[in-house]
Order: structure tokens, then sequence, then C-alpha cells
């Protein structure tokens, strides 16, 4: 089901939630998982606002 949404946090928090979990999983399933982790991670929006946030954090001096 996660993997036919148009949008990819149903995906990462089933992730998150579950773990690694492609041993479990059938193969043609695992490929279709990592297939959309590969698409999400090229595509650099997690990485862009992790970094976007972590500035942020900086900025306002969160972590000091």
């Amino acid at each position: 089901m996660a993997l036919k949404q148009t949008d990819d946090i149903y995906l990462l928090r089933l992730m998150v939630q579950t773990g690694p979990v492609l041993g479990r999983l059938r193969t043609e399933t695992g490929r279709a998982v990592l297939e959309k982790i590969n698409r999400v991670n090229r595509g650099g929006t997690i990485l862009r606002l992790d970094l976007e946030w972590l500035e942020d954090a900086g900025r306002v001096k969160v972590f000091n």
C-alpha cells in the first residue's frame, strides 16, 4: 500500500516503525521498496530538509 502512494512520507514512516525487514519481504516487494527509497534519496528532499533544520538550529542557538 505505501509503495503505491504518491506521497513518500507513508513509506518513510513505515520504514521507521518496522526497521529493516527486507528478509521478510518477497523479492519483488523488496526490490520495489529499494527502488522507491533510491528515488527519494536521489531527489535530495530529505537531505535538504535536514540541512535547513540544522542550519536554523544553529542560527537560533538551539544546541548552545
